[in-house]
């Protein structure tokens, strides 16, 4: 055997990992020796003191993930190129309002505006007044029931006043009026309702009538009576599959509830002495009443009446003592060609002494009208509603 150590051919490694790149350094500096993953035989030889006395070379950091930096390139400008969008807040007013609204356009609520008188822009302070429409309802309802003094207690029936919320300087009135496309409404809404329902009307000695509580006298000549009827007839299959009875029952009182709603029924509200009139006309208290005998709805209709398919109300307006009604809504089942049908019905009669000189508020053709046109629509509405439940 030789001396000498036979040199045994080492296999190759290689390694899945990527090689490091080292910068380029210059030749005048010292040279380093680049780190193979492979290991010679003279380097295993080495003691350990040996290889912690060779030169310590700084740590290069590895440059795979790294994006090499490159200077960047002139902006270049090309045909068709959409330029960029700048986007911008726009300043605030300093009062905190950006827009004001014109003086000539200013409703009944406040709102901001750019008062002329101080030349700041802040919002209104308003005051309700009486106005043109304030003394026109007055005149109506004093001369119908002697309670002119309503329309001034109502806010609704009032002009407003706007005034500048820095200075107090007055800046403009809004006008609560009756507008002409408001009248036509109306008229439009009059004329269609004639015509979904049937309706009839008489003044003078009653004629015989369902109304079971109407006293004897009051069918003589020494009474003068209004009489107003109007009726709606529908399929029985158009209603839901619920007794008839029932559905009477929510009719009146979703009827009672949107009345108490109408202006006629502020008004009474407004002079409503106790607090069981008060209540009477509170929604709560219409939707949880069977409409037994006594019981108040919206202060002036009492039940004297209940049976299975009618209501019988009893009118009494305070203030008017001259002036006596009664108020009944019923229906009947019949049959039409074989088909089932039904009839709901509102009756209102109204009577005074002939020698009375006093008029009834029915007597107006103003107000007149406007019964007229609640009682229709209320009866059509309250039918589409119940056709509507499920």
């Amino acid at each position: 055997m030789s001396a000498f150590p036979q040199h045994q051919p080492t296999t190759p490694v290689y390694s899945e990992a990527p090689e490091p790149v080292y910068p380029t350094h210059n030749p005048t500096q010292d040279t380093q020796t680049p780190i193979h993953d492979t290991i010679s035989p003279q380097s295993t030889a080495q003691s350990p003191q040996a290889m912690h006395q060779e030169k310590q070379y700084p740590f290069q950091p590895d440059s795979i993930g790294e994006v090499p930096g490159y200077a960047p390139s002139p902006s270049k400008e090309y045909p068709n190129q959409p330029q960029p969008q700048q986007f911008y807040t726009p300043a605030t007013h300093p009062s905190g309002y950006m827009t004001a609204v014109p003086l000539h356009s200013v409703q009944s609520a406040p709102c901001p505006v750019d008062c002329p008188v101080c030349g700041q822009r802040e919002m209104t302070r308003v005051e309700a007044v009486s106005g043109g429409t304030t003394h026109g309802w007055a005149a109506i309802l004093c001369f119908c029931c002697c309670l002119g003094c309503i329309p001034y207690l109502m806010t609704s029936l009032k002009d407003v006043d706007h005034s500048c919320g820095k200075c107090g300087a007055k800046l403009a009135t809004w006008h609560n009026i009756l507008t002409a496309s408001s009248a036509l409404y109306f008229y439009t809404a009059h004329t269609r309702l004639s015509k979904r329902i049937t309706h009839t009307s008489h003044q003078g000695t009653l004629s015989p009538t369902e109304i079971e509580t109407i006293p004897k006298s009051i069918f003589t000549p020494q009474y003068f009576t209004i009489h107003d009827t109007c009726s709606k007839t529908i399929p029985r299959a158009c209603l839901p599959d619920q007794s008839t009875d029932l559905l009477f029952t929510r009719l009146v009182r979703r009827n009672m509830i949107a009345f108490s709603r109408f202006p006629q029924a502020l008004m009474l509200a407004m002079v409503s002495k106790t607090s069981g009139q008060r209540q009477s006309f509170k929604r709560a208290h219409i939707d949880a009443l069977e409409f037994r005998e006594g019981d108040l709805v919206c202060g002036v209709y009492q039940v004297r009446v209940r049976s299975r398919n009618k209501v019988e109300f009893e009118i009494s307006m305070h203030g008017v003592d001259y002036v006596q009604g009664r108020l009944a809504i019923s229906f009947k089942e019949i049959e039409r060609d074989d088909v089932g049908m039904v009839v709901f019905s509102s009756e209102t009669v109204m009577w005074r002494r002939a020698d009375e000189k006093r008029c009834m508020p029915l007597e107006r053709a103003a107000l007149r009208w406007m019964h007229e046109t609640a009682a229709w629509w209320l009866l059509d509405s309250g039918v589409k509603y119940l056709m509507d439940l499920e």
